[in-house]
């Protein structure tokens, strides 16, 4: 942190009334500043800011001439109200910057059968690199069910081409007499998992993505019942869109078929814990504030093809200009907030 000190001491010669304050000291919540020595003239000097968010800034009048001061926003040829007058005067000026932020919103969308999968909106971070925000969807395992009833005998189940026959006793390692005995023999098999609860089967393939879509269910007799003819819902992962030029890839996890509200919130967890922006979230909607001060490029759908838009356009710090009535030099202390 940094500590800004001044003191002041004003007497009236006339009448010998004086008052004072001999030390008051402010200690910024940001470590460090920036001090140079520079030349002022006649013509408008800008006093440049390594942070993004300067809200202090110290002037002192090291010789020549008076300089006047002014603190505008946006264009320069604004008024110069303030004025450093002989050598060694100095002022503090404390910069209103805390409501100068961009906030835009992004009203997300519904997940459908993946639709969201790999898609992105773009944000711009103080540096203006874009920020991609993109929808990361993890391979998901295709899973099927037997729901078990009474099977006569004969009857038969065929996973993936293994068919298992259900007998009266002494089963083979192709048979079976219980629902147990007819989920270990799933389980047994390449490229799936299978549990049971005493009346239906689960089956999932050991591998998530698009393959296990493939693997078969077949049956005879009509006490066995069937999820479908496939396991289903295997899915794969998300591809992860381009990065932008000097940008970067923000991911956000989703599953598929999340609601639009589901999407906002993770939505706005990944943005919120980004150090460049701060996010809410209110039913579908996501409310992203940038964490600094400055114009920012509106907030971009990307291949989302949602709602979104800039409710407030942020401004620039405001900028101190200096301005000598003939030359001068003048130190200048800038600290962050």
């Amino acid at each position: 942190m940094s500590i800004i000190g001044t003191s002041i001491q004003v007497v009236n010669q006339d009448t010998g009334s004086s008052f004072s304050v001999p030390f008051a000291s402010r200690t910024t919540a940001t470590s460090g500043f920036s001090a140079s020595e520079i030349p002022v003239t006649t013509l408008e000097k800008v006093v440049t800011s390594e942070y993004p968010s300067p809200h202090n800034v110290m002037l002192r009048l090291l010789s020549g001439d008076d300089v006047k001061v002014g603190v505008h926003l946006g264009a320069s040829g604004g008024v110069y109200p303030l004025r450093l007058s002989g050598e060694d005067d100095s002022m503090v000026l404390r910069l209103d910057v805390e409501g100068l932020r961009e906030i835009s919103t992004v009203v997300c969308g519904a997940d459908t059968a993946s639709s969201l999968s790999g898609d992105y909106f773009d944000l711009t971070d103080r540096s203006t690199y874009a920020v991609r925000v993109w929808y990361n969807m993890p391979a998901t395992a295709a899973f099927g069910s037997v729901t078990y009833g009474s099977p006569a005998l004969a009857d038969t189940l065929v996973v993936n081409g293994t068919t298992f026959t259900k007998v009266a006793s002494a089963p083979t390692s192709v048979q079976f007499t219980t629902i147990e005995e007819l989920t270990a023999l799933i389980d047994g098999e390449a490229l799936i998992s299978a549990t049971d609860d005493g009346t239906t089967i689960s089956i999932v393939a050991d591998t998530a993505g698009t393959a296990g879509n493939a693997i078969t269910l077949a049956k005879t007799g009509s006490a066995l019942t069937l999820s479908a003819a496939t396991l289903m819902g295997g899915t794969a992962a998300s591809t992860a869109p381009a990065t932008p030029s000097s940008g970067r890839l923000l991911p956000v996890v989703i599953t598929e078929d999340d609601t639009a509200a589901i999407v906002a919130t993770a939505t706005q967890l990944a943005v919120d814990a980004d150090t460049e922006f701060t996010a809410t979230v209110l039913s579908a909607t996501v409310t992203i504030t940038e964490a600094h001060t400055g114009t920012r490029t509106d907030v971009s759908s990307g291949t989302t093809g949602w709602s979104v838009s800039t409710a407030q356009q942020g401004a620039a710090s405001p900028t101190v200009y200096l301005k000598s009535v003939g030359t001068s030099q003048v130190v200048v202390a800038v600290a962050p907030n």
